[in-house]
């Protein structure tokens, strides 16, 4: 850091570090572990990224890169069953979870499941779907990260795949993510038939991750037809964002959308991801506040920061890191976004809760406010399904008013 760092961390400081910089993994003797050795631990993330969920307490998740770069100076040594994380000559117990055996199925088309999903916390995680065109027909396919190849969707292979996970007791929460911006007929011709299919099968949440389409009604039909939460990346909300041709889409389009997902989406469950270090630290804090004034929570991308470290830490200091969570936590309580569970992964994906900022806490174990037995899920289900009937006729009447 740009900074002088204390020899006495915060389980917080360390899990910054695990965030922007990954993991060094080595054996309990301290041998390096190579990637073979690790394939039962890892998934595969963006840009073919070796990925580990390590459980920093029994409650607090995160996912890290087992990809190391000349900043990583944590160091994850695997002690048979369990697990030890160091940072500076400090230590703290964690647990690491290995990659869920449903994974290492195959679809009834054939394809491994590995190149549909991955899973993360209660979580599954579809890999980016795309829209081919061929003339006037479209059609979705998936991406798998690191590949050029994709890999046809299939409602049969969808649907295998979340019942085998619902199974194996691993996940209470599909996610779907693509990154083109989509027509509300190409909402209605191809993402919603695949949202009610699975909301008519499976008893699950369902959270998106996509641009704004390109009218706002696209946002009722996405709600009606079976989404419980959404992230519309703003990335940033700066002067210069509101000129940027290289957007996918017009900060007044993303804004518009999100104005609008705060309405029909039940409060606390309309995101928006900020790209850190895109902006300075004072703007950045200022997007938090800003959005949570329209009632969306911020989230953040921290890929900018692990690419261009070396270029940012000037800019960005330990302090301007915390000083995120810390105002987020602010504005969500102020905003009322507070709920008993945000379903959506990239809420839990960048989750470190305030106090664990605080040194004391250390051999503490620190809430993350986030209830995850099975009766706790079932209720924030049931109330999701009540709000959704209450809603729906709503929905459907943007669409007859949208002649669509």
């Amino acid at each position: 850091m740009s900074e002088p760092m204390s020899t006495e961390h915060s389980l917080g400081e360390a899990a910054i570090h695990l965030l922007l910089h990954g993991v060094s993994v080595e054996t309990r003797s301290g041998a390096p572990m190579t990637r073979m050795d690790l394939e039962p631990l890892t998934q595969i993330r963006a840009a073919g990224e070796p990925t580990l969920e390590i459980a920093l307490q029994p409650q607090w998740r995160l996912p890290i890169s087992a990809r190391t770069s000349a900043e990583t100076r944590t160091v994850l040594r695997l002690e048979g069953e369990g697990a030890a994380l160091l940072l500076d000559q400090e230590e703290w117990p964690v647990r690491v979870k290995p990659r869920p055996a449903f994974l290492a199925g195959q679809t009834p088309d054939g394809h491994p499941r590995t190149a549909l999903c991955r899973s993360f916390f209660g979580s599954l995680l579809f890999h980016p779907l795309h829209v081919e065109a061929e003339g006037a027909e479209r059609r979705l396919v998936i991406s798998p990260p690191g590949q050029s190849r994709v890999v046809p969707l299939s409602y049969d292979d969808v649907l295998d795949t979340v019942e085998a996970a619902l199974a194996a007791g691993e996940i209470d929460c599909v996610s779907l993510r693509w990154l083109q911006r989509l027509t509300p007929g190409e909402l209605d011709l191809l993402i919603c038939p695949l949202l009610q299919s699975i909301r008519r099968t499976f008893d699950v949440v369902i959270a998106l991750d996509c641009p704004p389409p390109t009218a706002a009604v696209g946002i009722d039909m996405l709600y009606g037809h079976g989404a419980d939460a959404i992230n519309i990346p703003t990335l940033s909300l700066s002067a210069e964002a509101l000129s940027d041709e290289s957007r996918p889409a017009p900060l007044s389009d993303t804004l518009e959308a999100l104005e609008r997902a705060a309405v029909v989406f039940p409060r606390g469950t309309a995101l928006s991801s900020l790209l850190v270090g895109l902006d300075s630290p004072t703007d950045t804090l200022r997007a938090i506040t800003r959005l949570a004034q329209i009632h969306v929570r911020a989230t953040w991308d921290l890929r900018l920061l692990q690419e261009s470290w070396q270029s940012m830490r000037r800019v960005w200091t330990q302090a301007d890191l915390v000083n995120l969570w810390r105002v987020l936590e602010e504005e969500i309580v102020h905003a009322k976004l507070q709920r008993p569970w945000t379903p959506h992964p990239l809420a839990e994906a960048v989750e470190i809760p305030t106090a664990a900022f605080d040194a004391d806490q250390a051999g503490e174990v620190i809430r993350t406010g986030s209830p995850r037995s099975r009766t706790a899920q079932a209720l924030i289900r049931n109330l999701i399904r009540l709000r959704r009937r209450l809603r729906v006729r709503r929905a459907e009447q943007s669409f007859e008013s949208s002649e669509l």
